[in-house]
């Protein structure tokens, strides 16, 4: 399965990126299609971003995801 999440700071951006996501969803439950595996995460929803990616990997593919996700720690500080 694959699935995408838009990690996202505070701002414009990412109201847009909310609004494109809802809309691709509107627009594929209106065609009868399943909506598709995207979601948007605000920067300081990290931990809901990485845990939802991780639902659909294996062992090693969620252990280099974690990884990713502990280097975004370390260098972008959490905003509250």
């Amino acid at each position: 399965m694959e699935r995408t999440a838009f990690l996202v700071r505070e701002g414009p951006f990412a109201n847009q990126v909310e609004r494109m996501v809802a809309e691709a969803t509107k627009a594929a439950t209106a065609a009868g299609r399943p909506a598709p595996p995207r979601r948007s995460f605000r920067e300081r929803d990290r931990l809901g971003a990485r845990n939802w990616l991780a639902e659909v990997l294996d062992a090693e593919e969620r252990a280099r995801l974690f990884d990713v996700f502990r280097l975004i720690g370390e260098t972008i500080p959490a905003t509250k």
